[in-house]
């Protein structure tokens, strides 16, 4: 079985984001307010060809994926960004963490704002309206 971060967007939009998919059983993308991002559950190529049909005209995404991909017919690449993904594979420890997880709120809409502005194009599109909608967690140190 695939490891589920080889497909991070398609795995997110059919677990915990699930309630902001915007696609089919096999495509799977965000609303353009929520994030840019979208993800295939097959055949690349067959992906992007249904991925098109369903979305509305002029609409960009982002596509996550640790492979190189050849460009899917008529697509036009716009962007490259390289990235890496960590996977903790050490002990879990069963002592209390000394980090706090705090429910992200429309309090932090111009941090996620300015953090998605440093991470270029980060996961967040700029309108408040989606940004009121992500499942995300500041971490804070005790």
């Amino acid at each position: 079985m695939e490891h589920l971060l080889h497909n991070p967007v398609y795995h997110a939009l059919c677990t915990g984001d699930a309630r902001f998919n915007m696609g089919t059983d096999t495509i799977k993308f965000f609303d353009e307010e929520v994030s840019p991002f979208a993800g295939v559950n097959q055949d690349v190529d067959k992906g992007f060809d249904e991925l098109y049909s369903l979305l509305p005209p002029q609409r960009n995404i982002l596509y996550a994926t640790p492979l190189v991909i050849k460009e899917p017919g008529g697509w036009q690449l716009l962007q490259k960004i390289e990235g890496l993904q960590f996977i903790f594979s050490g002990e879990i420890y069963t002592s209390p963490p000394a980090l706090t997880p705090v429910p992200l709120n429309t309090g932090h809409v111009q941090q996620m704002i300015e953090l998605a502005t440093l991470t270029k194009p980060g996961p967040l599109a700029k309108k408040p309206s989606g940004l009121e909608t992500i499942s995300a967690f500041l971490i804070k140190r005790n």
